[in-house]
């Protein structure tokens, strides 16, 4: 399988979705029902839940370390990208996007801050244990029927075997069980009145197991994203519409359909962060969007929130709160609207970019300073900064960098024949290895090197140093003797 460069870019940040008022059904089936502790302590209201920004994990249907695929027919799709850094015996039928190996190390880093963001949401708890969601009742909804928001669970979540829990209404959905999440098999999560699998997450502590199908569906049979680090097999028929999330762990499969979804129409508001100097965390606040406040954090310079389903038409605004150390540097939107005044219509998909400017960015150096002794010589250097070269004269040389913004550098000197490194260092305290250069800074790093062989050897002292002299001169000497011996011979 060929790993293709990859120049696709795609945003999938946060939605929302309205406040929800689960409460107990008194019913005598509902008490004698083993889910009996998932209708408990439902009362009152939960925030929205709001969905993360799956960054370099969106376009993947499988993120592993190592992926197992079984040898059954008629093998596993994969509508979508895949990395693994150990690959099946059995490759999948067909994978429609890239094969990645191994997985970026920017798929874990955004997988593990997806999680966190999930992690960290206000959730309605289900019961303090083991939960049955075919069994859940919230508000008026028949059994198994939930409406968007964070439900959690103090332990496993399961679905029983032939068996279907609906996600019922646009917003978006969020799952977070306290152990693991297991369906039984030829059981059914669907998607009905807006529901888009994109904007469901399943994130339970301990592996995924989804129960296999008695035939392959047409239809997914299971829906959303999966964030795993445990491990997510996939029961055999399983036809998924959502993605295997599982960086640093295992993902199995079985004669499976998996497919990325998309979420039909648009009606989204996405506000981008980027920065000039650093990265940061910037807040933002809206009258028109919920929730009202959120922080966009950057990764190289860059981050998102999306904002979908919203109403149409209709008029929105989007706030940042510039926080000390940094210009507001420019503020707009794909359509020409103001930030404070975004007009979004139907199917319409507007981007607003902020940039902030770091105060100082692009003020900071790095000197590389090199020091000779027994003479000159010319001398290569290798890092992020450049290649490039320094002629010592009279013992000395430079090469300064200026205009740096802060960051981590890195210079090494390729050692010229000849010559010996005696010291390299940084005035900061940093090796020319790993230099951490801060707004506005100026590093010196110098290197010093000396002409001729290596340093006495450690121990010999000057008397086993002349010994060594005079066995080196001995041994030459006999050799010469052997030479003449031998042509007188010859």
């Amino acid at each position: 399988m060929n790993t293709p460069t990859r120049h696709r870019h795609h945003s999938f940040g946060t939605r929302t979705a309205s406040a929800i008022v689960p409460t107990m059904r008194h019913s005598a089936s509902t008490w004698l029902t083993v889910s009996l502790i998932t209708v408990l302590g439902l009362a009152g209201s939960v925030s929205a839940a709001t969905a993360p920004n799956l960054g370099a994990t969106g376009t993947y249907g499988i993120v592993s370390d190592t992926y197992t695929n079984s040898n059954t027919s008629p093998q596993t799709i994969i509508n979508g990208d895949v990395c693994y850094t150990t690959a099946p015996v059995t490759p999948p039928l067909s994978i429609t996007g890239a094969t990645v190996t191994p997985c970026p190390p920017a798929t874990g880093v955004d997988q593990g801050a997806a999680l966190a963001n999930l992690n960290g949401q206000a959730c309605v708890s289900l019961g303090a244990g083991a939960v049955t969601l075919n069994s859940v009742v919230i508000g008026a909804n028949p059994p198994g029927t939930i409406p968007p928001g964070c439900y959690s669970s103090g332990g496993a979540m399961n679905i029983t075997l032939s068996t279907i829990v609906t996600l019922n209404g646009p917003g978006v959905y969020i799952f977070r069980p306290g152990d693991a999440l297991n369906t039984g098999d030829n059981s059914n999560v669907v998607l009905a009145n807006g529901a888009c699998a994109s904007d469901v997450f399943w994130a339970p502590v301990a592996a995924t197991t989804l129960g296999a199908n008695a035939s392959l569906s047409p239809t997914p049979t299971f829906a959303g994203n999966i964030l795993d680090a445990a491990g997510i097999t996939v029961g055999h028929f399983n036809h998924l519409s959502g993605r295997l999330l599982a960086f640093g762990g295992t993902v199995t499969t079985d004669a499976n359909t998996i497919t990325v979804p998309t979420c039909a129409g648009v009606n989204s508001i996405t506000v981008v962060k980027n920065t000039i100097g650093a990265d940061g965390s910037f807040d933002f606040s809206s009258s028109t969007l919920t929730p009202a406040t959120f922080t966009i954090t950057t990764t190289g310079n860059t981050g998102s929130q999306i904002f979908r389903p919203l109403n149409v038409p209709a008029i929105y605004d989007v706030t940042e709160t510039v926080p000390a150390g940094w210009n507001l540097t420019s503020a707009t939107c794909s359509d020409g609207s103001p930030v404070n005044a975004i007009d979004l219509g139907a199917d319409e998909a507007v981007t607003c970019t902020f940039t902030n400017t770091e105060i100082g960015a692009g003020t900071a150096s790095i000197t590389i300073i090199k020091n000779t002794i027994g003479g000159d010589g010319s001398f290569a250097f290798t890092g992020n900064l450049g290649a490039f070269n320094i002629n010592t004269v009279t013992g000395t040389g430079m090469q300064a960098f200026t205009g740096l913004p802060a960051g981590s550098y890195n210079v090494a000197e390729t050692i010229p024949l000849g010559w010996v490194l005696t010291n390299a260092s940084c005035d900061n305290g940093n090796t020319p290895n790993n230099i951490t250069l801060a707004t506005g800074a100026s590093v010196t790093c110098t290197f010093s090197n000396r002409l001729g062989p290596p340093a006495a050897v450690p121990g010999l002292g000057r008397a086993g140093m002349l010994i060594l002299l005079l066995a080196m001169l001995l041994l030459t000497a006999v050799y010469r003797q052997y030479r003449v011996s031998a042509q007188r011979r010859g």
